[in-house]
């Protein structure tokens, strides 16, 4: 391929001259066109910059807010009248009432209704329990044993679950009314608990004043229309059980 150099020497000296002073005509043009073109855009992009700089603050102002609702750690949470936790035990064999709480875990606590709903929607039912497990959920300065301070003079009501088809939803029931507070004399309560056992499931709901007739057969009542049975059900105090290890005596009926 010919170069420029080669060019230069086929033609006659005076038409050498005319290219190069026609080419740099035409690079002065060419450069000339686009400092024009460029001193344009420039001036332009002058003119648009405001406006795309308010409209961007503006896209990550929106941005931001979303990021801002979207985060749980800002969401506005409805608290619960009172502190509650979930404790875990499992029990192979036959149970030691001096050893059991050894097995006794504390899983998580709550005190808001989305934290309530996080907790027990990732819960495995009820249902689902291996036999010798129990759940136990307590109001959160109360530890789910006959010998707290809250619970010692106390005892409980006790519902055997006869349909089992029914007791993930019972269990739901109840635990919802003993969080809600919407048992009667719901200050009474101090926690609720599902037993899973091969002589059969079990419901519990243990109060703290045992002698206290009224708000006892309240709890007792209010819960047989929260699990929609008819049965008759039992309470038992917990001072028996601390006593001796053979169990106790009905203290009341309903």
């Amino acid at each position: 391929m010919a170069t420029n150099k080669d060019v230069e020497c086929l033609v006659e000296p005076t038409s050498n001259i005319s290219i190069k002073e026609e080419n740099k005509n035409v690079t002065s043009e060419t450069t000339t066109t686009t400092n024009t073109q460029n001193k344009e855009t420039e001036s332009t992009g002058d003119i648009n910059k405001p406006e795309n700089k308010e409209e961007t603050d503006k896209e990550n102002k929106e941005e931001q807010e979303e990021n801002k609702e979207e985060n749980p750690e800002n969401l506005i949470k409805h608290p619960l009248q009172n502190r509650w936790s979930l404790w875990y035990d499992y029990q192979s064999g036959k149970i030691n009432p001096e050893h059991w709480v050894d097995s006794l875990k504390k899983v998580i606590s709550f005190d808001s209704v989305e934290d309530f709903w996080c907790v027990f929607n990732n819960l495995p039912n009820v249902s689902n329990l291996k036999q010798g497990s129990s759940y136990h959920l307590f109001k959160d300065d109360i530890e789910p044993k006959w010998e707290h301070e809250s619970n010692k003079r106390g005892g409980k009501w006790f519902v055997m679950v006869k349909d089992k088809s029914r007791c993930d939803n019972q269990w739901l029931q109840s635990v919802m009314a003993c969080v809600g507070e919407t048992f009667d004399s719901s200050d009474e309560i101090c926690g609720i608990v599902y037993n899973s056992r091969k002589n059969g499931d079990k419901i519990s709901v243990w109060t703290k004043t045992a002698q206290d007739e009224k708000a006892t057969r309240d709890v007792g009542n209010c819960l047989k229309k929260i699990l929609e049975i008819d049965q008759t059900i039992q309470y038992t105090p917990h001072e028996d059980f601390i006593r001796s290890s053979k169990g106790s005596k009905n203290l009341y009926e309903c």
